[in-house]
């Protein structure tokens, strides 16, 4: 696999990590809005703590997500040199 699929692979599963981030913390985001049953009693602990599991576990995807996005960019950059000097010997 040359250097330009492995950016995209990075990229794909930065995104991947992100979207599965997004979807996370937008899936506990609902079910917050739209718990309107007892307000004295929502705060169960065995719901709460797996809203905040969700919700860490979400930071967590989409962190990494942009983490190995920023890594393909990166490397990208770097080949940038070596690309340049091939196109100054043409």
């Amino acid at each position: 696999m040359d250097e330009k699929g492995k950016i995209k692979m990075l990229v794909m599963i930065g995104a991947i990590f992100w979207i599965i981030g997004l979807l996370m913390i937008l899936y506990v985001i609902a079910i917050e809005v739209f718990q309107i049953g007892d307000i004295g009693q929502s705060a169960d602990n065995i719901s709460s703590k797996l809203m905040m599991t969700l919700k860490l576990g979400g930071i967590g995807f989409t962190l990494s997500g942009i983490f190995l996005s920023l890594v393909a960019i990166v490397k990208a950059l770097t080949l940038m040199p070596v690309n340049l000097g091939k196109l100054l010997k043409k």
